[in-house]
């Protein structure tokens, strides 16, 4: 009786799935799919992604096949990806697949998440019914290396941070008479934590000097123009209530590496 309440479930699912569900056979299967979203492949993907596909991006935001393939569609074709700590359970009719997905672009950054994805067996393949992707933020490196810096710049806090760290080149004139503490505050909060990110995104870990990650001139760049903005744009619209209105790194980025184009529907 088990055995053909188990078969008559699989029946109503639509599902005529090998067996046994292989670990190996999931791993290929998302190498596929990455390969896939390098190659802006749509064919490809419309395999695995069926028109009534719904998932979470990384934002949080609930999103249909279409907005995702838009989003693939904004991936730099020569970022690299792999994946490490993949499991595959059998769940009733579906599959589900976790594993953690590290994201190598070729300006040297950095990226990870996990990904949660959810496997049905139809019309001959596995097809996603849902997915979610949530972005790893190494929050506990960073911690550790603001306490190894605080710990240096013990007694010299208050100094100005262009005094007291190498190669502090825009903060002290976007931010006039910045100290060596308030810089670590700005590190962490507006561009760590603005922008999902590990200390390693931008910098070469305990080289802090270091200009060879290409992330780093860009926030350099983008710290300029939030300035721009701030000082001469915001101040010259007087229906602003604010006297002082100002934009950030948060402002756009809202904790994610790319800010958003687009509200979600």
């Amino acid at each position: 009786m088990r055995h053909m309440v188990l078969l008559l479930s699989v029946v109503v699912a639509g599902r005529t799935t090998p067996a046994p569900v292989t670990r190996d056979e999931f791993i290929a299967l998302e190498q596929r799919r990455s390969e896939a979203i390098r190659t802006h492949d749509l064919t490809t993907l419309r395999d695995y992604y069926p028109e009534g596909f719904t998932g979470i991006a990384s934002n949080g935001r609930k999103v249909t096949r279409d907005e995702l393939f838009t989003l693939f569609e904004r991936v730099d074709p020569s970022t690299q990806a792999s994946l490490d700590d993949l499991t595959a359970t059998p769940a009733g009719p579906f599959v589900l697949v976790s594993a953690k997905l590290t994201l190598r672009s070729a300006n040297g950054s950095t990226s990870q998440s996990r990904l949660f994805h959810v496997y049905r067996f139809e019309g001959g393949k596995w097809r996603m019914v849902t997915g979610q992707s949530t972005p790893i933020v190494e929050v506990t490196d960073n911690q550790t290396y603001l306490t190894e810096l605080r710990e240096t710049i013990r007694g010299r806090e208050t100094l100005p941070a262009e005094q007291v760290f190498k190669n502090v080149r825009v903060l002290p004139t976007t931010v006039p008479g910045v100290t060596a503490e308030r810089l670590l505050r700005i590190m962490d909060l507006a561009y760590s934590r603005g922008l999902g990110v590990a200390c390693s995104h931008c910098h070469v870990v305990r080289h802090w000097e270091d200009d060879s990650k290409t992330p780093k001139t860009i926030a350099r760049a983008m710290s300029r123009l939030t300035t721009t903005i701030n000082r001469n744009l915001l101040g010259a619209i007087p229906e602003l209530k604010d006297r002082n209105p100002a934009v950030s790194c948060p402002t756009c980025h809202r904790g994610q590496l790319k800010p958003a184009l687009t509200m979600q529907p």
